[in-house]
């Protein structure tokens, strides 16, 4: 056996992996923007959403204009 053998059951496990982080990762992103809205629509102050976000101001200020 060489050690340049290719695995495939180790390559899916590994890609499947991947994809679970980056998904994982767009999901988070989504809920924290679906948070930062119903914030900015309950009128509350930019510094609450910065706050509790973690959003930059040139993000919410894109949020405000959608």
């Amino acid at each position: 056996m060489s050690i340049f053998e290719y695995n495939e059951e180790r390559h899916i496990q590994m890609e499947r992996a991947d994809a679970r982080e980056e998904g994982y990762a767009e999901g988070r992103k989504d809920g924290i923007l679906a948070m930062a809205r119903a914030i900015l629509g309950a009128n509350e102050p930019i510094e609450k959403i910065l706050k509790d976000s973690g959003l930059s101001p040139e993000e919410i200020e894109q949020l405000r204009s959608e």
